[in-house]
């Protein structure tokens, strides 16, 4: 099993290439190239590891250092390039390619300002999906930066597959005496690997896995990266929680709860940005709906991971904790709560080709 056994996740990286899978120039005609940087708008300000998108090619890529891409083998006709950035506003730019052709592109990226909303809470989920961009236009916004987050993630461990060790440790705190020192569980080095087969999916949320050489019901909760998923967002409703204080930053606050109709266990929380840059600072999950079998073990389960940036533009995991309430017979040994903590140490290593 994974070192976080599919808890979030993110690291860092930009691509100068295209993925695979792409699709080929129309047969019987030289395919053309767009060679293009992505900027500021209204400067020449490069925007580094911003990523640019064809959507009606399944296409994207990220750009590098200096902002620039080069799309390759691109069919001849009309195409829309998609540029995008944490922290701005998507941009599209109509571009007409020739057979065999190099077109020069530039796309030019609005920093995203937001009149942030009163806080919007989510009540009763019954009508999930993304915010209406027409009723919420300012909720929209916000959901929109968490979903570029998520969006350069995704790509990157598609893109460039990588690993790296994480120490984990485990404790347990006593509720009869809580002055009593932390009583660790165990102390032990993991390897997280970002390629994983598991896709959020309602009703989907537990599986069996061995763990220390036990078999036991996991709690799969979905990384950074599947906030972008289509089934994610399909299955959740958005909020905003207002401007928040943590660990001493103020931060913006992104709700999501899951859809009434799901009866199975499922994740609520938040997820934390940059009121400057919205680049993800933090994100806060709890079980929902748990199953009378877990609450004979436990009375709860919530997670806290902490970001960092590695580069511009691109947040990394740096730590995360996991605090599970005790029940059953741990809680008649006198035993309240669980914690397990992690940590990455080390450095990414990239699996095959790096960035």
């Amino acid at each position: 099993m994974s070192a976080r056994a599919a808890f979030l996740a993110v690291a860092l990286a930009y691509a100068g290439a295209v993925l695979p899978g792409r699709l080929g120039a129309q047969a019987g005609a030289p395919p053309g190239v767009i060679v293009g940087t992505v900027v500021m708008q209204g400067t020449v300000v490069p925007l580094p590891y911003s990523v640019v998108e064809v959507e009606s090619l399944k296409r994207e890529l990220f750009t590098d250092a200096g902002g620039r891409f080069v799309l390759a083998d691109m069919p001849a006709g009309r195409l829309v390039i998609r540029g995008k950035h944490i922290g701005f506003a998507p941009a599209d730019v109509p571009v007409t390619v020739a057979a065999g052709d190099t077109v020069h592109l530039r796309i030019e990226l609005a920093k995203v300002v937001v009149q942030l909303p009163s806080v919007v809470s989510i009540g009763n989920c019954t009508t999930p999906g993304p915010p209406s961009r027409v009723a919420n236009p300012a909720l929209y916004v916000l959901f929109e930066q968490v979903r570029q987050n998520a969006d350069h993630n995704r790509l990157l461990t598609r893109s460039y597959p990588f690993r790296y060790l994480v120490q984990r440790v485990q404790t347990r705190k006593s509720y009869r005496n809580p002055a009593q020192p932390l009583d660790t569980q165990f102390v032990d080095t993991l390897q997280w690997a970002s390629e994983r087969s598991w896709r959020y999916a309602p009703g989907d949320m537990v599986q069996r896995q061995v763990d220390r050489g036990v078999l036991s019901d996991v709690l799969m909760l979905p990384e950074l990266g599947d906030f972008a998923d289509d089934a994610f967002i399909a299955n959740h409703c958005f909020g905003y929680g207002g401007l928040e204080t943590l660990d001493g930053q103020t931060l913006l606050r992104v709700d999501f709860s899951p859809a009434d109709r799901i009866r199975q266990p499922d994740i609520a929380g938040a997820v934390y940005l940059d009121t400057a840059s919205f680049q993800i600072r933090r994100a806060q999950i709890t079980l929902t709906k748990p199953t009378s079998k877990m609450l004979e073990n436990m009375t709860g389960v919530t997670i806290v991971d902490h970001y960092t940036d590695i580069a511009p533009g691109i947040p990394i995991l740096s730590s995360y904790t996991s605090v599970q309430g005790l029940a059953g017979t741990m809680y008649q040994f006198g035993w309240g709560t669980s914690m397990t903590e992690e940590r990455m140490i080390g450095t990414v290593q990239w699996i095959g080709a790096r960035p």
